[in-house]
């Protein structure tokens, strides 16, 4: 039987309001499972599960929770590699407020049914499992913090994003729906040149190695 490991977000927009789901994750066979409450706990659940060795890791959350991985993964990796063991595929399940990693890996959808899917791997061997290549896309700040993930977005994304926390206390748990009226108003308040939203983000972009360059960002 195949090892499975899931790394959690318990403040995710989904398993915040299915905390009976991850109790009973604690309980399954071939399964080592971690709750994580903030990025910073990411690293440390990493290396505890990748210390079992699993056949695959499962991320339970959404697409920050997928950013966070994914930036931890580079962090533990060489520790991970040193003491024998390895990277193993990468599971999504959509358990956040917003998922495009979940669906354009083909993970989207009910988080019960992909999680049942998740299980039965357990008792399929691995060449059959169905696998994407993907490489992610990494972003260095002015600070120096990497970041390593499959979307990123700035100026209306940003603004957007920055609204739905403050403004909309997360959607009021309409999940993708409240991040998509987020984005809908910000757009609104460009089109009718309301400040904040019609003021432009002044970013420094900079690509690869090639020096930084002021630019002016809406969308």
């Amino acid at each position: 039987m195949n090892r499975i490991a899931i790394l959690s977000n318990a403040g995710s927009g989904r398993n915040r309001r299915r905390t009976a789901l991850l109790e009973t994750l604690d309980g399954l066979s071939e399964l080592d499972h971690r709750v994580t409450g903030s990025a910073d706990e990411v690293p440390e659940a990493l290396t505890t599960l990748l210390g079992r060795r699993p056949a695959v890791l499962a991320v339970n959350g959404g697409d920050g929770t997928v950013q966070a991985v994914l930036t931890a993964l580079d962090e533990v990796s060489e520790r991970v590699t040193a003491a024998g063991g390895r990277i193993p595929p990468l599971a999504i399940l959509p358990a956040g407020s917003t998922n495009m990693s979940a669906h354009d890996l083909g993970c989207g959808g009910r988080l019960t049914d992909r999680l049942a899917a998740l299980l039965a791997l357990r008792d399929r061997p691995p060449s059959a499992w169905t696998l994407e290549r993907r490489a992610p896309l990494q972003v260095t700040d002015a600070r120096g913090r990497a970041r390593s993930g499959f979307f990123f977005g700035a100026g209306t994304i940003v603004r957007g994003i920055r609204y739905w926390h403050e403004a909309l206390a997360h959607g009021g748990g309409a999940g993708e729906w409240g991040a998509g009226a987020a984005l809908a108003r910000v757009a609104w308040g460009i089109a009718r040149r309301q400040p904040p939203f019609a003021d432009a983000l002044s970013v420094g972009l900079a690509l690869d190695d090639g020096p930084p360059e002021p630019r002016d960002l809406s969308f």
